[in-house]
């Protein structure tokens, strides 16, 4: 590739505005007239906000030229100063611009808000369910075992299965798989079921009140979260 410019050529500290000089680069060979000519192997080339730094045979010179950007490409640098990055990216039309992996412009990925909020949605379930297992143990027992079917501790156990589920649902969102709307729906379906037979029967002690409005909290957020839009009813 060949590019020729025009520029300014000094040395390092030279505080001065340099020597205007011709440029040419023809494949690897760098000629700056009245200054030398160099194959690009014999040369260190760093690049500046404004130009090059350019060291050949022990010294070190500043070029800076009319060209910087086509100068960089044609030089094959792969590390810019990013002020000059972003002039050879400008030099190219938007597209020939160089795109992401999957042949378009970077988006961001899909957020982890449902995910997160799922994921709440389904310890609040579980922390309720626990609650209500420890207030009234003994009964909760008897009512596994079928004594006593009418007392809304043996509630417990579908509150925490529920939660795990709605947790679980949480995780395969996060993998970005969001078929799953219909099975989030389904269980929070019937938590607000087992939470309306609960409440009927459930008594207005302070500890009843607070493990039942962990679980409502947690139908709260996962209601919220699925008709957000946030997850989709196609992966």
């Amino acid at each position: 590739m060949r590019v020729e410019t025009s520029g300014r050529v000094k040395m390092k500290d030279d505080p001065g505005r340099g020597t205007p000089v011709s440029v040419v680069l023809d494949g690897d060979r760098l000629t700056i007239d009245l200054i030398g000519e160099w194959s690009q192997s014999e040369l260190g080339i760093t690049s500046l906000s404004e130009g090059f730094a350019i060291r050949a045979e022990g010294e070190e010179i500043v070029l800076v030229t009319d060209n910087d950007a086509a100068l960089a490409e044609a030089l094959g640098m792969a590390a810019l100063n990013p002020r000059l990055a972003r002039k050879v990216a400008a030099s190219h039309p938007p597209e020939d611009r160089p795109l992401d992996p999957e042949g378009g412009i970077d988006k961001p990925g899909p957020s982890n808000v449902p995910a997160i909020g799922l994921a709440v949605s389904g310890v609040l379930m579980i922390l309720g369910g626990f609650m209500v297992r420890s207030l009234e143990a003994p009964a909760a027992i008897g009512a596994l075992e079928g004594a006593d079917l009418d007392n809304p501790s043996r509630f417990w156990l579908a509150f925490v299965i529920s939660g795990l589920l709605m947790a679980t649902i949480g995780y395969v969102v996060a993998t970005g798989r969001r078929s799953v709307r219909w099975l989030a729906l389904l269980v929070l379906g019937a938590m607000v079921l087992f939470l309306i037979q609960a409440g009927q029967e459930v008594s207005n002690e302070s500890g009843h009140l607070i493990a039942y409005g962990f679980v409502a909290g947690g139908i709260v957020v996962g209601v919220a979260i699925l008709f957000s839009g946030s997850v989709t009813a196609e992966s």
